[in-house]
């Protein structure tokens, strides 16, 4: 396949993004007809639900009203520092570098926003779902939570690929008409990701310090001063921390999902161009280039298929419920989206591109170190297994053993996954050197 034009490498991207813009109108209008607070006869979730969102909106708000300031400011520096250093080509630099770097800041915000938004309604759907409905004296079940929820999430999840391929093939294409070297093409992308970061540095930290101090909070009024329960709609701070929640674990981990997915792209598209400086006639600089983009593209299309094989058939229960088979419920969407992708990756790598099978296995060990990781994770974390119950055990004898009890096993858990990273980057490295670390990514 034929990759030397820009638009040859952009288009899967815009294809593929046009896709998860499509599929997230499908899953708004499921959303659109689930149930409400008030559907099930229950309109004090919608109450609540309303708060919670108004505060994370107001949140939100304020926050970025600061960021605007602050990517204005660091625009406009980048535009000056590149004026000033760049021997050639100066003034186009600077534009582009400092555009790039506003573009990107302002996806990761959008996706962020977006994340949030469609989160602080779609939890009053999923508690509805849970809850039953008492007007038809119909049962709640699992299971329809979980679609709601997973629904939920999942246009979060299909925004930030969505809009980060999308802005990432877009800038690339700009870039490639404005500039004629390959060098000067990625170096501008870097601004894009360094936009990207600059949000997500920003709305992690602040919404994660947000969330944790309503969170203790909440807890010290509540349960030691005034004696309710924990998450009393009685408490404000429940309120505040649920508020927190929205901006810190969605808006913050949604810029932050936005960062890290382009930087790879980004990464890997920069290692490509860099290889052409060996010497070598055999590195495919444009097809390796091609395949950063293909492999999202690719990775879009197999999610959207994945996501229709998450369903369970196990009841909640509470504490007494398997996570390791609520689990499955989530895993079975993943491992088919998995299978599809290294077929189709295969496909794309070998036939089409024409680019060596180190770099195809190298894909392989980054997807099955990624599946391994998050493994280890669910085992340190989940209550089903030692770890979580030897945290809990160490309760019967005071809050100390379980401090003692949780640091030890925190630092325990880091360990399998750097032999996992490690191993992973020795075996891709090996397979297709540099390139290779950064496609397994």
């Amino acid at each position: 396949m034929d990759v030397s034009s820009p638009l040859s490498i952009s288009l899967p991207g815009f294809i593929a993004s046009g896709f998860s813009f499509i599929f997230i109108f499908f899953l708004y209008v499921k959303l659109w007809g689930y149930s409400t607070g008030k559907d099930i006869g229950e309109e004090q979730i919608d109450a609540l639900s309303a708060q919670i969102k108004s505060g994370a909106v107001k949140f939100l708000k304020t926050e970025y009203t600061y960021l605007c300031v602050f990517v204005a400011s660091l625009a406009i520096v980048l535009f000056v520092l590149f004026l000033t250093t760049q021997p050639e080509n100066a003034f186009s630099f600077a534009m582009a570098n400092s555009l790039s770097f506003i573009f990107g800041a302002s996806l990761s915000a959008s996706a962020g926003w977006w994340g949030m938004m469609v989160a602080t309604d779609g939890n009053a759907k999923t508690t509805a779902a849970c809850a039953g409905n008492k007007t038809t004296g119909q049962k709640g079940t699992l299971n329809e939570g979980l679609k709601v929820a997973f629904t939920t999430g999942s246009v979060m999840g299909f925004a930030v690929v969505g809009l980060g391929l999308a802005g990432i093939s877009l800038c690339y294409l700009l870039l490639s008409y404005t500039f004629d070297a390959e060098v000067d093409v990625v170096q501008c992308l870097a601004g894009f990701g360094f936009g990207a970061s600059s949000i997500a540095l920003f709305a992690r930290v602040a919404g994660g310090i947000y969330t944790k101090a309503a969170d203790v909070g909440a807890d010290l009024v509540g349960k030691v001063e005034a004696g309710i329960d924990e998450d009393d709609p009685h408490n404000p701070a429940v309120i505040a921390d649920n508020v927190g929640d929205n901006v810190g674990d969605v808006a913050g981990m949604g810029a932050d999902l936005f960062e890290s997915y382009v930087g790879s792209i980004i990464a890997t598209a920069t290692l490509a161009v860099s290889a052409t400086t060996d010497g070598s006639a055999s590195v495919k600089p444009d097809e390796k280039i091609a395949l950063a983009f293909f492999l999202p593209a690719l990775g879009i299309i197999c999610s959207i298929i994945g996501y229709f094989a998450v369903n369970t058939k196990e009841e909640g229960k509470g504490w007494n419920v398997e996570l390791g088979a609520l689990m499955w419920a989530l895993e079975k969407g993943m491992y088919l989206a998995g299978f599809l992708f290294l077929i189709g990756s295969y496909v794309i790598v070998m036939p089409i591109l024409g680019l060596d099978s180190g770099i195809y296995f190298s894909v392989i060990i980054g997807l099955l170190s990624g599946i391994i990781i998050g493994k280890f994770t669910e085992y340190f974390t989940s209550f089903d297994f030692g770890p979580v119950k030897s945290i809990k055990d160490r309760g019967m004898t005071g809050p100390a053993t379980v401090v003692i009890q949780g640091l030890g096993v925190g630092m325990i858990s880091t360990v399998p996954p750097v032999l996992v990273l490690a191993v992973a980057i020795v075996s891709t490295a090996a397979l297709a050197g540099s390139y290779g670390v950064a496609i397994s990514a």
